[in-house]
């Protein structure tokens, strides 16, 4: 591969014509095909992708995508969407400004792209069409059933030149169906994204790579694409004219072909010895080969040891079956939980790690859905959620290799992004400025300038009136309907948050009483907290604090009885319960504080 790869995937599924219906599957297939080829770990191409554009756009992209390429890259052209012919039975893909009785000008032709493949410079072009198809025909003219186009016809092979190689793939042969009055008639059941489901599904999971080689070759991907689509609909029959020279391979497969090795044949007699204990040790000796670095050699022993476990007495088959049981895969966690996410949030990431001897970390894992993203790092696996989808999701990754299989559970909540709160209103400045003084009159000659009055005050809600010297009420304005109602206001607002600290407070005897659980049981429940800590929070090293306290209870104890002395006893339940009162603050953390509401 040291050309260029290169991707042009041309999707439709909103026409402007009314006679051409909405398809649902053309920009979820663009995407799904886009992410695959576009892995690094499997297609490694370039990826554009050309959603709902005109006719003269996609013309124009299409001319530039063939032209430009250079002899060594390999160009890939996917089209997913209407299909049409004309009158004379030329085939045309239909663009968003396509009419059916203008395709000349409206629509792309198949002998357009057929001129621009066969005028390109590279030596390996790969087609792949997913269409719908149909008849056009002027409109007005009422025509079914109007006959067959082949569609590997409109592609015919030998017209390359120069030893090029170029490959047609179709979700479908035969073009049956019909326009009625302009529009889309014979509607049958065939769904385009059957067949690009099936070429995403095999390059991503691998199972497309039937000599398990490492890599996927365009036929290997073609006999797996055709009988996935026979298996889901079987009217419908895809079809491929390639034409290459040698083996095209299309992808990286994620699949690792590992060859299990025969034991040695002094090996191979003694497991099969009529002497159980020539037997016995024989499994022994095919163990260490099992968690050898070896792979194939390892691979090799599992078949072997599953067969002794199997057919074995149990004296055999017992230590047989404890070695296949440590060089199972082990992943870790075994269940992965992302909470709750926001739509179209950063995608969070987790990581599995493989856990075992050497054939249990060869393992390769398969999504059984489409928004879990792997990743394989030196790390293990890395688990990535695509957030554009909003519900509760629950899926599973498969782990396989030769030491076998096993899932991995997968959850998360994909939640409306928070919508924004509305900004506070913001008081005018009439409203907090106090009310302009009114103009003072300017005193005429001869007359005694009038005192000036000061405004009235506005005094706020709930505040006491000021008395004059002779205990009236002075000159002020109190805005109706705020009487002294708001005065209760502090009253109730400090109501929930006494709640709250009742509740905060019963809550950390209970937790108190915990970690007191060791001393008030004078030791006999002391490995309780250390368990339940160490089922909540998943910690392995808590159940070793668990048997280790299980032990030196029963070592105390025993020394109690003995007469030798109280001393370690106490010392045991003094130690036991100070971890336990350390070990409270992870169990049951502190919830947030949160600021109580207060009064006007």
């Amino acid at each position: 591969m040291d050309g260029r790869r290169i991707a042009l995937i041309v999707a439709g599924d909103q026409y402007e014509h009314e006679g051409l219906r909405r398809l649902s599957a053309p920009m979820a297939d663009a995407e799904a095909l886009g992410r695959a080829l576009g892995d690094p770990q499997i297609g490694e191409f370039d990826v554009h992708v050309l959603h709902n554009e005109p006719s003269h756009i996609l013309q124009a992209r299409i001319e530039d995508f063939f032209s430009e390429s250079r002899s060594d890259d390999v160009l890939l052209l996917h089209f997913s969407c209407h299909g049409l012919k004309s009158e004379s039975g030329d085939l045309f893909f239909a663009a968003r400004n396509t009419r059916p009785n203008r395709l000349g000008s409206t629509a792309i032709s198949a002998d357009f792209v057929q001129r621009c493949m066969r005028q390109s410079r590279s030596r390996c072009i790969v087609l792949l069409l997913d269409c719908c198809y149909g008849g056009a025909f002027a409109q007005g003219v009422t025509v079914r059933a109007s006959g067959d186009v082949n569609v590997l016809d409109s592609f015919p092979a030998g017209k390359q030149g120069g030893g090029r190689g170029r490959a047609v793939i179709t979700a479908s042969n035969a073009m049956e169906y019909a326009f009625e009055d302009d529009t889309l008639a014979d509607d049958h059941s065939q769904r385009p994204s059957v067949f690009t489901a099936a070429l995403v599904e095999g390059l991503t999971t691998g199972e497309a790579d039937r000599d398990e080689d490492g890599w996927v070759s365009l036929n290997e991907l073609y006999d797996y694409v055709f009988e996935r689509v026979r298996e889901r609909n079987p009217h419908q029959t895809p079809s491929r004219d390639v034409e290459m020279q040698g083996e095209m391979y299309l992808a990286r497969s994620r699949r690792r072909r590992i060859r299990a090795l025969p034991l040695p044949a002094d090996l191979e007699a003694a497991r099969t010895a009529p002497d159980m204990y020539t037997r016995l040790g024989a499994v022994s000796e095919i163990r260490a080969r099992l968690n050898g670095d070896n792979i194939e050699a390892a691979a090799g022993a599992h078949t072997a040891l599953t067969d002794t476990a199997r057919t074995d007495i149990r004296f055999v088959a017992e230590p047989a079956q404890a070695a296949l049981r440590e060089a199972a895969i082990q992943p870790a966690p075994t269940a992965l939980h992302f909470g709750q996410v926001a739509q179209g949030s950063p995608a969070p990431h987790q990581t599995i790690q493989l856990l075992g001897p050497p054939i249990a970390r060869a393992a390769t894992p398969h999504a059984s859905d489409d928004w879990i993203r792997l990743n394989e790092t030196i790390d293990g696996i890395d688990i990535s959620i695509d957030t554009a989808r909003v519900g509760t999701l629950h899926g599973t990754v498969d782990v396989k290799g030769p030491a076998g299989r096993t899932l991995v559970t997968i959850d998360v909540e994909v939640v409306p992004p928070p919508s924004e709160p509305a900004p506070p209103p913001r008081s005018g400045p009439r409203a907090s400025q106090s009310p302009a003084p009114l103009p003072t009159p300017r005193p005429q000659p001869g007359e005694a300038a009038a005192p000036r009055q000061s405004p009235p005050s506005v005094t706020p809600p709930g505040a006491q009136t000021p008395l004059a010297a002779d205990g009236a009420q002075t000159g002020s304005a109190t805005p109706p309907g705020n009487g002294d109602t708001t005065s209760a206001g502090p009253h109730h607002a400090t109501a929930p948050a006494t709640r709250r600290t009742r509740t905060s407070t019963s809550t950390s005897i209970v937790h108190i009483f915990w970690a007191l659980i060791p001393l008030l049981s004078v030791g006999f429940l002391a490995p309780v907290p250390f368990a339940h800590a160490a089922i909540r929070l998943r910690d392995r090293k808590l159940w070793l604090a668990v048997g280790v306290y299980l032990i030196a209870f029963w070592l105390t104890s025993l020394s109690l009885v003995e007469g030798s002395g109280g001393l370690p006893y106490v010392v045991f339940l003094g130690v036991v319960t100070v971890h336990a009162l350390r070990l409270r603050r992870r169990v049951f953390p502190d919830p947030p504080a949160s600021s109580s509401p207060t009064g006007r």
